[in-house]
């Protein structure tokens, strides 16, 4: 809480690339943008999982209200981009389209709490296309816990901030 006293963050719109996010959520109330959907090409972007949802409330979700929980940055807006389907599942051509949707749509970070295993050309030339444009990009790097713990993609690319936990 000593952190609230020197920032809770700006003005910032941070895509949220997943299964969607929930408009309606009470700790996003006001924070969610116009978002986009690429499996239909519409702008139908809410959450069929939950997954989407509990990232961006983690990263703006309503804070020192007494409810719920507090929001990394109290001023974000969100951008949501439907990437992922109900199951959690997507391809590179998705991504990727959202990768460039994002970016050409406002988004001053995008986060992606997903990740595979193999390389992409189109996946890189769309991560790329963000960190031109001046985007930062941030990935989960994996949770496969496999030999030589490798990192996914797009976390492994250079111009991508891979993110990562560890646990016993």
């Amino acid at each position: 809480e000593q952190a609230w006293d020197i920032t809770t963050g700006g003005p910032i719109v941070v895509a949220v690339l997943d299964t969607g996010v929930d408009a309606g959520h009470t700790d996003l109330a006001g924070r969610v943008l116009r978002g986009y959907n690429a499996f239909t090409g519409g702008s139908d972007s809410g959450d069929d999982n939950g997954h989407g949802t509990a990232v961006a409330g983690l990263i703006a979700a309503g804070s020192d209200n007494g409810r719920g929980i507090a929001g990394l940055c109290w001023g974000c807006s969100i951008l949501p981009v439907k990437v992922l389907n109900s199951r959690g599942g997507g391809d590179d051509a998705g991504v990727s389209q959202g990768i460039r949707w994002a970016t050409d749509n406002g988004a001053r970070v995008i986060n992606l709490s997903l990740g595979g295993s193999d390389e992409s050309s189109e996946l890189r030339e769309a991560v790329e296309y963000a960190a031109s444009k001046g985007v930062v990009v941030v990935a989960a790097s994996g949770n496969e816990r496999t030999e030589g713990n490798p990192v996914s993609y797009p976390a492994a690319y250079p111009s991508v901030i891979a993110v990562g936990a560890t646990g016993n």
